[in-house]
């Protein structure tokens, strides 16, 4: 087990994990900078949210309640156990349970924001399977498709309720129509660089449930991907 200290709004946030299991990276700090927060936003579902990272880094800038949904028994033991740790017990809770019963939970047109950092890549793209079976169920559509994902969030999002999230920049065409297909409009886009004069790998999307067209194109992210 491995601990890591990491500083977000002068906060200090102490994450455990297991690096054979799961790792921390910086995806999730971008993805949750690149999240408006709302006075309206009675709570935050995140979808996918493995050792918790993501919720204990909303926490430092903003007392909503906020409610994740893992998969895998291990991920939920631990963020349980990171959120006694960081003393959140009455902020963050964990459902364990998929996300596609994500509306057995929440009544339909009930949510104003949900976020995720969802598996990138398909599930036949086996050059890019880990080793250890929880990583690649993070990494790939094993246990849902982004489109899964997407009807998922549709069936609990209210009207003009956000879905933003981070993904591969590969995929960003089929995407946009998946969103389209479920009535999400992309309305904010980031891509993320790792280095100048690189290609873009990722970006952050926000989209929104029946919300008008027009995409606003934010100023790029230059950030090294590393893990935490």
């Amino acid at each position: 087990m491995k601990q890591q200290k990491i500083i977000h709004n002068q906060q200090e946030i102490e994450i455990s994990y297991s690096k054979d299991i799961f790792t921390v990276t910086s995806d999730s700090v971008s993805l949750v900078e690149f999240i408006k927060l709302k006075a309206s936003d009675k709570q935050i579902i995140d979808f996918g949210s493995g050792i918790g990272t993501i919720p204990f880094l909303l926490s430092t800038s903003t007392k909503k309640e906020i409610i994740g949904f893992e998969i895998q028994k291990e991920l939920v033991r631990l963020s349980n156990y990171n959120i006694q740790q960081n003393h959140k017990e009455d902020q963050i809770k964990i459902i364990f349970d998929r996300i596609q019963n994500a509306n057995h939970y929440f009544p339909s047109d009930s949510v104003s924001l949900i976020v995720s950092n969802p598996p990138y890549f398909k599930k036949e793209s086996t050059p890019f399977r880990n080793a250890a079976e929880t990583k690649s169920i993070a990494r790939h559509e094993i246990e849902i498709t982004f489109e899964e994902l997407v009807q998922s969030a549709d069936k609990i999002l209210k009207n003009h309720g956000r879905f933003v999230f981070i993904h591969r920049t590969e995929r960003l065409i089929e995407i946009i129509e998946t969103l389209r297909k479920y009535k999400l409009e992309p309305k904010r886009i980031k891509l993320i660089y790792t280095k100048q004069n690189k290609n873009a790998i990722l970006f952050l999307m926000e989209a929104v449930k029946k919300g008008n067209p027009g995409l606003k194109i934010e100023p790029p992210e230059i950030r090294e991907r590393n893990e935490l």
